[in-house]
């Protein structure tokens, strides 16, 4: 038998998972913008970072995005999802963005020049897409009720 605060810790869960997507996307396009500032980086590596990063992030977030506001739209705030889909969305969710923090860490503490950071970006993106994009959907969509055949 599941607790209140059980069921209201897993209905959150959604919410955190998308909230730190959101904050990683902002923070790796955070890092640019603060090296531009600090006259780190030409206006032209700066405008090739921000793309590098949208376009790495794009297909993850519009997957995420999608399902968390279907769910909201339709309230299931309290719909049980698989542990093992959860398991699944947080190790892709560590991967993907412990690798893009990583690298924008590394950056911003002038460890790596950003033009190898968006090299790095743009290539491990897509190797990683395939891979991420569907956990995430996977546990996002196993909220979503089905309907009986008519």
């Amino acid at each position: 038998m599941k607790t209140p605060k059980a069921r209201g810790l897993r209905a959150t869960l959604p919410g955190i998972l998308t909230a730190l997507w959101l904050a990683s996307f902002c923070v790796c396009l955070l890092v640019p913008l603060l090296m531009r500032i600090r006259s780190g980086i030409e206006s032209d590596t700066l405008t090739a970072a921000l793309s590098s990063i949208a376009d790495a992030y794009s297909a993850n977030l519009a997957v995420i995005l999608g399902f968390y506001f279907h769910a909201k739209v339709r309230s299931e705030k309290n719909v049980d999802r698989p542990v093992t889909s959860l398991v699944v969305a947080v190790v892709a969710t560590l991967i993907w963005n412990g690798l893009a923090l990583g690298a924008s860490f590394a950056a911003f503490a002038y460890l790596i020049p950003i033009d190898e950071v968006t090299k790095l970006v743009s290539s491990v993106a897509p190797k990683l897409s395939w891979l991420v994009a569907p956990m995430l959907g996977y546990y996002f969509a196993s909220s979503i009720e089905k309907k009986p055949a008519q």
